[in-house]
């Protein structure tokens, strides 16, 4: 049986914290060095996930292997050009959006020049089936065919065919 002096200098501890140790239930009253030694450093490792705690570093490890590897895949696709950054995406959807919007602005112009006999109403119904396309399309709505078609593609992981 070791005092709490004892226990306190096996352990680099001070008698104090011996004491709010063994009121805890983690050090044993009347126990020995080693009996106390073994319960103060299962009681380090639960602290530090380590051992009986919920942490189990060879997971962790696995996990982060497994993360860093999809990180390099993903960046190999990169540089190989099958797979681009989301930004270029962005940039080159904006881009075309743009150009269709000022495309289709413009077929009414390019309309009236090829046939200028035609009636003005005529036109300006190209020009308002034009702008409710633009406006629709602005509201988001994806029509059921493509979310079909993306769906389709997810199940099989490859992009979605564009039609």
């Amino acid at each position: 049986m070791a005092t709490q002096e004892q226990i306190g200098k096996h352990l680099d501890l001070s008698a104090r914290r011996v004491r709010e140790l063994m009121q805890a239930g983690i050090l044993k009253k009347g126990g020995g060095l080693d009996e106390n030694r073994v319960a103060y450093i299962r009681h380090l490792r639960s602290k530090a996930g380590n051992g009986a705690g919920n942490f189990d570093l060879t997971r962790e490890r696995a996990l982060l292997a497994r993360a860093q590897r999809e990180k390099i895949e993903l960046d190999m696709e990169e540089r190989t050009g099958r797979l681009l950054p989301v930004e270029v995406i962005r940039e080159i959807g904006v881009g075309l959006v743009t150009a269709t919007r000022a495309k289709l602005l413009s077929v009414h112009h390019r309309i009236k020049q090829r046939f200028p006999h035609l009636e003005i109403a005529i036109i300006d119904e190209i020009k308002r089936l034009h702008t409710e396309a633009l406006e629709e399309l602005a509201d988001g709505d994806i029509p059921e065919e493509a979310l079909d078609r993306i769906r389709r593609a997810e199940a099989r992981n490859q992009p979605p065919e564009i039609a």
